[in-house]
């Protein structure tokens, strides 16, 4: 393998770059603005600060929808625009090697999709390799892919969820679902504005999700000890606050807030409104998602061949992407399958560490597949 070697995940809501021997090199959020249909004013995180917030003449959009390309022109620009950043210092770097995760439900047409993105952007592409996203994702919550025993992950991202049964390097059973953190933050929207003719962004029912959502309607649940993230609607206040380790905050009994206060706009007199929303309402938007993630779960398992099933009662479940930060998601999944769920330290970056393993390590070389230019 080149030591000119880069891994992709391009997330529907997040792109994460890692470079060969330094590891993650960039993550940021995946979005583009665009203004006047033609003129691109910013990318990535500074984006997304401008999400809701931009004036008509100004498109911002998420080129990425339920984990495949929908917006081939935005997401080659904004993938240009990524590996030309200049905190990367690339100018000097020639031609390059890529491997992209990709979801393992999706039709060849969209998985070549990927391959000409790549290899239409200008970005000196040599070679191009593609890693099925279960397998990566895997490999990043450290759990060896490539042994004779079977492996259940479920990764509950940004637009979908992939339930995926592995062993010996591949993938014996995968499920894809529509479902995932857009879905949930939807949803809330939709139960605000129902309860209290209030109407909110995305950005407000994503923050409303990080502090108040749990898996279970009980208070005593719910005010459980848990790590708190720091969440603004400026992604740059979010993430040096994460850089400053404020992520890693464990929060007791007594400080879990069962509230938060949100700004919307009143639906009957059209003024903005502040109102008080509870733990509750966040359970009764998001409870139904939960369910039927953990039922298609379910009918993944009853597929599973006897051996691999065994294995699994051994090891239990590994809960990746953003949605297993849901307060006790995992106490969920174990109360409805009866199996250990085992959750994973920055479960957003285990696709682009498990990419980062298979650039590193010459055994994992296989989990790659080259493809024709």
């Amino acid at each position: 393998m080149s030591d000119k070697s880069f891994g992709m995940d391009l997330g529907t809501n997040s792109f994460k770059l890692y470079r060969k021997g330094k590891g993650i090199a960039l993550h940021q959020k995946n979005i583009i603005a665009i203004k006047n249909a033609k003129e691109i004013t910013a990318y990535g995180d500074e984006a997304y600060d401008m999400y809701e917030r931009a004036p008509e003449s100004i498109e911002v959009s998420f080129p990425m929808i339920h984990g495949v390309i929908a917006h081939f022109q935005n997401m080659q620009s904004l993938l240009r625009m990524f590996m030309n950043d200049h905190s990367l210092r690339l100018a000097s770097v020639g031609k390059r090697d890529y491997y992209i995760a990709v979801p393992y439900n999706i039709t060849e047409v969209e998985k070549r999709a990927f391959l000409d993105l790549v290899a239409g952007a200008g970005i000196r592409a040599r070679q191009i390799f593609m890693v099925e996203k279960p397998i990566a994702d895997a490999l990043g919550a450290g759990v060896p892919v490539e042994e004779a025993r079977g492996v259940m992950v479920v990764n509950i991202g940004a637009d979908t969820t992939e339930i995926s049964i592995l062993s010996l390097g591949g993938i014996v059973l995968s499920k894809l679902l529509h479902i995932g953190g857009n879905q949930l933050d939807d949803s809330i929207c939709s139960q605000v504005k129902k309860k209290y003719n209030l109407i909110i962004g995305r950005k407000t029912a994503c923050r409303l999700k990080c502090m108040l959502a749990c898996a279970f309607n009980d208070e005593e649940i719910f005010k459980s000890p848990r790590k708190l993230r720091p969440v603004s609607l400026d992604r740059k206040e979010e993430k040096t606050a994460n850089e400053e380790g404020q992520e890693a905050e464990v929060v007791t009994a007594e400080e879990v807030p069962t509230t938060m206060v949100i700004l919307g706009r009143d639906i009957i007199t059209g003024l903005p409104m502040r109102k008080e929303i509870t733990y509750q309402m966040v359970y009764d938007a998001i409870s139904e998602y939960l369910l039927t993630i953990i039922d298609a779960a379910k009918v993944i398992l009853e597929r599973t061949p006897p051996e691999l099933a065994a294995d699994i009662i051994h090891s239990g479940i590994y809960l990746t992407g953003g949605g297993s930060r849901i307060h006790q998601i995992d106490t969920l999944f174990e109360e409805h399958l009866d199996l250990k769920a085992n959750l994973v330290e920055n479960p957003e970056e285990s696709v682009i560490r498990g990419l980062g393993k298979i650039m590193e390590t010459k055994e994992y070389e296989s989990l790659a597949a080259v493809m024709k230019l």
